[in-house]
């Protein structure tokens, strides 16, 4: 059995923490159960919302693995699809500039080609299996009440409540670093799972890259934290999130 986690905010916000993130789990995952573990009590509404949050994930584990397995065949494909076209156009169709021509019209059957063979992927046979196979074990899955999680849901509050100025000075450590916590024995499981949950984006990928620079010197560190402020501002990354992934 490998745990999953559901943690509630203050917001209501619900954060489903997975393996069906890693790609990887998703090919290796076997025929075993899967358990929620949330904090609070398992309320039919907040089970419906597990229940949607694991079938997008599923869906998109599956089309990322599918399209890796099937990286070369859809290369080759567009490769041969830009080869008849281009000599399609060179023997078939005279204008008075053929080679440009030809590449931009042979270039443009390629992508199409590409995106094509990626969509035909997505709903290919071994595709679909690996859905119904997935989904079926998330329709059998258990809701179960851990009141360990609550530790992490009232870390994340506090630094909900934190003013945004001063929770990106604490990450960057130009005010103070953030508090040393003691946590339950799942917090190695739960920091895994929600790095998997933030590296998902390249905006939230980059900024943990960027404070797990130690050689960072002061005024890089004072730039660091205007810039994760205005992206907080701007609603492109949550720093709560962020410091909650760090404390871990």
């Amino acid at each position: 059995m490998k745990p999953f986690y559901a943690l509630r905010r203050n917001s209501n916000d619900l954060i489903l923490l997975t393996p069906f993130l890693d790609r990887r789990e998703v090919v290796s995952w076997e025929d075993e159960d899967i358990i929620v573990q949330l904090s609070g009590s398992c309320e039919p509404s907040i089970e419906e919302t597990i229940q949607y949050r694991l079938y997008s994930a599923i869906d998109a584990a599956v089309d990322a693995w599918i399209q890796e397995l099937k990286y070369i065949p859809r290369l080759i494909n567009s490769a041969l699809a830009f080869l008849v076209s281009y000599f399609f156009f060179s023997f078939v169709v005279r204008d008075p500039v053929p080679v440009l021509d030809e590449m931009l019209l042979s270039g443009g059957a390629a992508v199409a080609v590409y995106i094509w063979t990626a969509a035909k992927n997505r709903k290919s046979d071994l595709a679909t299996k690996k859905r119904m196979e997935l989904k079926n074990l998330v329709d059998a899955s258990e809701c179960r009440v851990d009141e360990s999680l609550s530790a992490y849901e009232q870390l994340l509050n506090v630094y909900d409540e934190m003013p945004p100025l001063t929770l990106a000075d604490k990450l960057t450590g130009n005010d103070e670093t953030l508090d040393p916590v003691e946590l339950p024995a799942q917090s190695e499981v739960v920091q895994a799972y929600l790095g998997l949950y933030l590296r998902q984006f390249d905006r939230y990928r980059k900024a943990i890259d960027a404070l797990d620079d130690s050689r960072m010197t002061g005024r890089q560190r004072e730039r660091l934290s205007a810039r994760l402020l205005t992206m907080s501002r701007n609603r492109k990354i949550d720093l709560p999130l962020i410091a909650l992934f760090r404390s871990l």
